[in-house]
C-alpha cells in the first residue's frame, strides 16, 4: 500500500510540473534570445540574407516589450517595441524610422500581434503589414514567431526560432 501511495505522489509531482511549464504564461517569454537560423525559414530583403538576431523580452500580462538586435554584413540594427496585448490599436515604433499601429492580443498562451507600418522613402510612401504570432514550446526553452509580411511588393511567409539563453 505504502508503495501504491508514494508511486501516486510522484505521479502527481511530474504531472503538476508538467502543467506548470506549459502554463508558464506570459512571463515565460521573457529573457534572452537568440536566432537559430536552422530551425528558421527567414530573409531580409532582396539578398535573402538571414540575419543573426537577437532579443531581449520583457512580458507579462499587460505588457510584452521587445529589444531586437539584426547582424549582418550590411551591418547592424537595432528595433523596440512595446505591444500592449488587449486586442487595441497601440502606436508602435517600426524598421529604419517608420512608425506603425499594432494590435496585440493573448490566444491562449500565444501572443497574436496585426501591425501596419508606413514610411517615406525616395519620395515615396511605403505601406506594409505584419501579422505575426508568438508561440512557447512546451518546455519553454524555444520561442517561434510564424509572420506574414505584406507590402506593395507582394507577401511572404516565415519562420523565426528563438533559442532561450
Amino acid at each position: 500500500m505504502r508503495k501504491k501511495v508514494e508511486v501516486l505522489v510522484i505521479a502527481i509531482c511530474f504531472t503538476v510540473l508538467a502543467c506548470a511549464a506549459v502554463m508558464a504564461g506570459p512571463e515565460g517569454f521573457s529573457g534572452n534570445w537568440a536566432l537559430d537560423k536552422a530551425k528558421s525559414d527567414f530573409s531580409i530583403g532582396q539578398g535573402g540574407e538571414t540575419p543573426d538576431i537577437t532579443m531581449k523580452v520583457e512580458a507579462s500580462k499587460d505588457s510584452f516589450k521587445v529589444s531586437q538586435t539584426f547582424s549582418s554584413s550590411r551591418g547592424e540594427m537595432t528595433m523596440e517595441q512595446t505591444y500592449i496585448p488587449d486586442d487595441q490599436e497601440h502606436e508602435v515604433a517600426g524598421i529604419m524610422g517608420s512608425k506603425g499601429k499594432a494590435t496585440a492580443k493573448w490566444d491562449g498562451e500565444k501572443l497574436v500581434v496585426k501591425a501596419t507600418y508606413s514610411a517615406e522613402r525616395d519620395g515615396q510612401e511605403m505601406k506594409w503589414t505584419d501579422s505575426s504570432t508568438w508561440e512557447l514550446s512546451s518546455d519553454g526553452s524555444l520561442l517561434t514567431i510564424q509572420s506574414t509580411f505584406e507590402s506593395q511588393m507582394g507577401s511572404r511567409t516565415g519562420k523565426r526560432v528563438f533559442a532561450k539563453k
